[in-house]
């Protein structure tokens, strides 16, 4: 896809939902989605499973403290591990760590579903999200704590405050810059033709879209809202 700007490609699609602008989805949507249900992960493998500009970094630097009992950044980014991202998903068969994805439940690895692996669900308020395209933070310490019990790890309050400190968004930003030493994101932007890293960590501020809706925006957002996700189980506070 050499001398393609992503920016002037249409979002690959598939069975109806639209999909990342990255290259193996651009190229076959079907095959890396196949591909990616027949992955066999390690026993201890966390799938993150996430929407766009959900906090995925953040969750997955968190994960990665919580599992390794330290709190040290990880030297790998989060695409290295990027599902359909990847061009090859050899390095991750039986791969035992943090992988992530932004694709629907029913297209996981099978494998890792059927035998209870974990998987870790981040959600956020969708008009942040909105926001968050266009240019889940509260409670913490309470969060990671619940975090740790359902990857079945024993933290020590200490460390747990620590890697909160670690985790803040502003240490984040900045370890993104100094700590990384793979190349998995480079790869995945020359790929699709972009000189430049995309912007990942924007503000990291919960009601920023208050800035950004009118009135008539919100109450148009919050009838699509109902009228799309009201039997999903789930409740936002739009604050």
């Amino acid at each position: 896809m050499d001398g393609v700007d992503v920016y002037d490609l249409e979002y690959p699609t598939y069975e109806g939902v639209r999909l990342a602008k990255v290259e193996p989805l651009l190229r076959d949507a079907g095959k890396v989605i196949n591909d990616i249900q027949d992955l066999k992960l390690g026993p201890e493998a966390v799938i993150l499973a996430t929407f766009p500009r959900s906090g995925t970094h953040w969750v997955y630097e968190i994960t990665h403290m919580l599992l390794t009992g330290n709190a040290n950044y990880n030297t790998v980014s989060r695409e290295a591990t990027f599902l359909e991202g990847l061009p090859d998903l050899g390095p991750l068969q039986f791969y035992n760590h943090i992988v992530s994805t932004h694709l629907q439940f029913k297209w996981l690895p099978k494998q890792h579903v059927e035998r209870g692996g974990k998987i870790i669900y981040v959600i956020r308020n969708p008009k942040d999200v909105a926001v968050s395209f266009f240019e889940v933070l509260r409670n913490t310490l309470k969060e990671l704590k619940r975090l740790a019990e359902f990857l079945e790890v024993k933290i020590a309050d200490p460390l747990l405050k620590e890697i909160a400190e670690k985790c803040q968004f502003d240490n984040l930003k900045t370890a993104d810059k100094s700590v990384r030493n793979d190349e998995a994101l480079s790869k995945i932007m020359r790929a699709v033709s972009l000189n430049e890293h995309p912007t990942i960590y924007r503000k990291g501020e919960i009601g920023d879209w208050k800035n950004y809706f009118t009135v008539a925006m919100s109450e148009a957002f919050d009838k699509a809202n109902a009228d799309n996700m009201d039997d999903i189980g789930l409740e936002f506070e739009f604050e």
